[in-house]
């Protein structure tokens, strides 16, 4: 059953990924809620950890309930990467890819 996440500068315990997309205004091309919603938990909530790929891909933590979040750009045949996307980790995938400790 897909529950729809209201678009809090938190994240709820279900979601586990969100992905930002662009909506035609008034003839021009800006960002949807989701991709503001991530520029905001990215920002103002979660809690950088480390980084990789030059910048393009940045692990989160929930400081809420400790989960690691990956902030990535995932089609990157797209100009500037495409759409950003935020998608829970586990803790091995993010040993895997990133080098920090578990402080």
């Amino acid at each position: 059953m897909f529950r729809q996440a209201r678009m809090s500068d938190h994240l709820e315990p279900f979601e586990t990924e969100l992905r930002a997309g662009h909506e035609l205004r008034a003839g021009r091309l800006v960002p949807d809620e989701s991709a503001m919603r991530i520029h905001r938990l990215t920002t103002s909530f979660l809690r950088k950890v480390a980084v990789t790929d030059g910048g393009w891909s940045v692990l989160y933590r929930d400081p809420g309930d400790g989960r690691l979040w990956e902030h990535t750009y995932s089609e990157s045949g797209l100009h500037g990467g495409g759409p950003a996307l935020l998608h829970v980790i586990s803790n091995q995938a993010a040993h895997e890819r990133y080098a920090f400790s578990m402080e």
